[in-house]
């Protein structure tokens, strides 16, 4: 069986190490940890792959959408909560593929940014989505 690390965190992180992210496709896990062994040994400083904690922290008045912006204005983000990048990559796939159907696992800021989306699409005169969420 082969296990992938998922393509929006290693954009995420390719993006964090100053390197652009060409494409979207997911790597496989075993490349991964090879990576992160041969950065280790290459970089004195912390893991280039997988920065530190803090490096993800945000506050939720920084996102584009001005609504998103306000509902999660008070909100620290990306310590147990999604990260401000990760909320901006969501919401743009949301916006760019329009799903009809989202199934969710678990309630939290995803469901503020999913709730939002069903609030956009209707202003947009498009179906109401079905958002299922999982707890």
């Amino acid at each position: 069986m082969t296990t992938y690390v998922p393509a929006i965190m290693f954009k995420k992180t390719r993006t964090r190490a100053g390197m652009s992210a060409p494409c979207f496709k997911p790597i496989r896990l075993r490349d991964w940890l090879g990576l992160r062994r041969f950065m280790r040994r290459a970089c004195d400083g912390p893991d280039a792959l997988v920065p530190p904690m803090e490096t993800f922290k945000g506050a939720g008045s920084s996102l584009s959408d001005p609504e998103l912006a306000r509902l999660l204005a008070n909100d620290e983000l990306g310590t147990w909560a999604l990260d401000v990048a990760t909320i901006e990559v969501l919401w743009e796939k949301l916006r760019a593929e329009r799903p009809d159907v989202v199934l969710e696992f678990g309630a939290g800021v995803s469901t503020v940014v999913l709730a939002r989306y069903a609030q956009w699409r209707l202003a947009q005169g498009l179906k109401q989505p079905m958002i299922l969420s999982l707890e």
